[in-house]
This record gives structure tokens, C-alpha cells and sequence, in this order.
């Protein structure tokens, strides 16, 4: 399948999905290449792919957890700048319950994403947590703690 991305010149747009996995009152997050900041497990939604399909797909592809959606968190629009590069992203967050128990340790797991390999580190935070570290985008965090759901936010981070 293609994911739904679009590439012109300097700059690159994106649709992807996250998802918040959360169990006894904590939350799953991934330092994902120790990139030096942590995002919830997710990516790209392919053309001709529901974006609630796709959030379980790319859950269990990055997590080897399979969840069922409980419901939509916030529609998150971000535009940054990474490498030089302009991007425009808009990203759909739910959050996911486990279909199964799973431990709640912390655990890092390889990934081959079209042949190139993520090494992803997982931690899991409280609410309080995931507002102490950086976690990106920070809007989640705050709808976390705060309990809110089903915003639309577009955040210039450049």
C-alpha cells in the first residue's frame, strides 16, 4: 500500500494516526531511534485505509499489542521544520484500550518499517509524567490530564 504523504520540493505533508494506549493509569509512550523526545506509537495512514484501521495497525506493527478503540482523543494539526525541511502534518490520536493484560514495564522492541529499522523505546508514564517529560505533541498530554476529548488543534512549531 502508499501512504498518504505528499512530497513537493522543500516541503512534505502527512496523515498519520497515534495511539494513546492506556492501562491502570498509566500510559504507553516510545522514544523511537532516541530521538530525545517521546511521542505516542502510531504512523502513517495508507490510501483506501480508515484511520481507526490504520492506528490498530500501526499499534501492533510498532508495539506487538493488539487494542480496540475506546474513542478519539483530538485531531492535531502540526506544521515543523525537520532537517531544513517544511512539514504539515495532521494527526488523528485515539485512545486504545489492551485486548489482553499486558505488563506494565518498560520494554524496547525493533522494527522493520519498509526496510528500514526503528528501534523503539517504551515507557510508560502516569498523566503527571507525561507532562514532566517532553512529550510531543504536548497538546495530548494536556488533554490527558486535564480529561478532555475530541479537540482540534493546529500548533505552528517551527
Amino acid at each position: 500500500m502508499k501512504d498518504i504523504r505528499i512530497d513537493k520540493n522543500d516541503c512534505c505533508f502527512k496523515f498519520r494516526v497515534c495511539g494513546v494506549i492506556e492501562q491502570n493509569g498509566k500510559y504507553l509512550v516510545d522514544c523511537c531511534d532516541d530521538n530525545g523526545f517521546f511521542c505516542f506509537p502510531g504512523g502513517h495512514v495508507e490510501i483506501n485505509e480508515k484511520a481507526e484501521n490504520a492506528v490498530v495497525r500501526e499499534v501492533l506493527e510498532e508495539t506487538k499489542i493488539e487494542c480496540s478503540i475506546k474513542k478519539i482523543l483530538a485531531v492535531i494539526e502540526l506544521f515543523y521544520n525537520k532537517k531544513n525541511r517544511d512539514f504539515h502534518e495532521l494527526g488523528f490520536y485515539y485512545l486504545l484500550k489492551p485486548k489482553t493484560k499486558i505488563l506494565a514495564q518498560d520494554f524496547c522492541l525493533e522494527e522493520n518499517d519498509n526496510g528500514y529499522f526503528r528501534k523503539h523505546n517504551f515507557k510508560w508514564f502516569t498523566a503527571e509524567e507525561l507532562l514532566k517529560n517532553d512529550v510531543r505533541p504536548t497538546h495530548i498530554s494536556k488533554i490527558i490530564s486535564e480529561g478532555k476529548e475530541k479537540e482540534f488543534i493546529s500548533e505552528n512549531a517551527r
